[in-house]
């Protein structure tokens, strides 16, 4: 059954869960309930004016799970760099992991639904990409039942943002290729062939864009980032492939591996020429049919699944392979086994993470050399900012 609310419907629902709550706590501790209706429903009309960005946490009363992450999600392409992310606007209500578990109301998988696909209670003084901004206050009704609110705003304590690298750091790495972008600055998705620019050296905006990258998924520790930076540099030559390469005249039929047997099943690849359409892309060559639309999904941008790698090697180099790392890798399996921050922080060796990301250990040793030097340098810039 879905259940329909009217707005003044939403203060009492919040009311009574948070009176009973309240109550519970206070039964529980054999104190008297001091929670009053009145009480919660000024706190509600108190208005809560901090910026909530990507990756806020949010709760559901009616999640069995109740230390169960689930994070708010924004489209890249819409939002504002805020104290630490992408402000969150009225309509960004995809949930990651869209679910909070198990649902209390009937006992079965949570499968929020969004009445309005909106949040209510946000700001339409403080716009973003056109629409209201979400805050503390802010709230999304589920038609299933319940409200859902927000935990934690996904903001970093102070107002500074993150360093994780440098550009130095990623310019000096001996007897390796410093980090370089070649931009893709055309392309044909009918012959799935791109125009390339020259090859030039990283800018501090580049590093810009990858401390953001770490900072969204994540990526946060000496270990990760040296880890997950030692596979992007193999995996695209430190940015001088942003697609993946092949040898001969004809790409269709270079890629066609990828659409055959249980390889195309792996991979997701349903449709003749998905192979060179959805070959690698990006700074760590997401590839397949179902890597791309779970990305398009994540990022509410249809024109990657419709344009394929030659939109993601141009558009979201980086962001294709954070996502890849902390969000697509580690949900295609039913356990942990894929969980490559959680790897890293078990100190899983440069070969196991290999093994992860590519099964074949193409380029094993250069990726110990690059880990080598990354963890080496980020040490030390951990222990110099203690």
């Amino acid at each position: 059954m879905e259940y329909k609310y009217t707005e003044s419907m939403v203060s009492l629902l919040s009311a009574a869960e948070e009176f009973l709550a309240g109550s519970a706590e206070k039964k529980n501790t054999g104190g008297i309930p001091e929670v009053s209706v009145g009480d919660v429903l000024d706190k509600l009309t108190v208005p809560n004016e901090n910026p909530v960005v990507i990756s806020a946490e949010v709760r559901c009363p009616y999640a069995k799970n109740k230390d169960a992450k689930v994070k708010v999600m924004a489209s890249a392409l819409s939002g504002d760099e805020r104290n630490g992310g992408l402000g969150l606007r009225e309509t960004d209500i995809k949930l990651v992991p869209n679910t909070f578990g198990v649902c209390k109301l009937f006992m079965g998988p949570c499968l929020p639904a969004i009445l309005g696909s909106r949040w209510n209670g946000c700001d339409g003084g403080n716009l973003i990409g056109g629409q209201p901004s979400v805050n503390m206050s802010s709230y999304m009704i589920c038609s299933i039942g319940g409200l859902i609110t927000l935990k934690t705003n996904g903001q970093r304590a102070g107002n500074a943002k993150k360093e994780y690298v440098t550009l130095e750091m990623l310019q000096n790495a001996p007897s390796l290729n410093a980090w370089a972008y070649k931009p893709v600055d055309t392309y044909d998705v009918k012959t799935s062939l791109p125009e390339y620019g020259e090859i030039r050296k990283y800018t501090q905006e580049d590093v810009d864009e990858i401390n953001r990258v770490l900072e969204k998924y994540e990526i946060n520790t000496p270990e990760r980032i040296a880890q997950f930076l030692a596979q992007c540099a193999v995996e695209s030559e430190a940015g001088r492939l942003p697609l993946e390469q092949y040898d001969g005249d004809d790409i269709f039929a270079y890629f066609k591996k990828y659409e055959v047997g249980q390889r195309a099943i792996d991979l997701g690849n349903t449709e003749e020429g998905d192979g060179a359409k959805y070959r690698g892309g990006g700074a760590i060559q997401i590839t397949g049919r179902a890597a791309y639309t779970a990305f398009s999904e994540y990022m509410d941008d249809p024109k990657i699944l419709e344009d394929g790698a030659l939109y993601v090697g141009q558009e979201y180099f980086g962001e294709s392979a954070g996502y890849y790392w902390s969000v697509f890798k580690p949900e295609s399996a039913n356990d942990d086994r894929f969980n490559l921050n959680k790897k890293c922080d078990e100190n899983a060796g440069v070969y196991e993470i290999t093994g992860i990301i590519n099964s074949g250990y193409e380029g094993y040793p250069e990726r110990e050399k690059y880990y080598d030097y990354y963890i080496g340098q980020l040490n030390e810039s951990w222990e110099n900012d203690d």
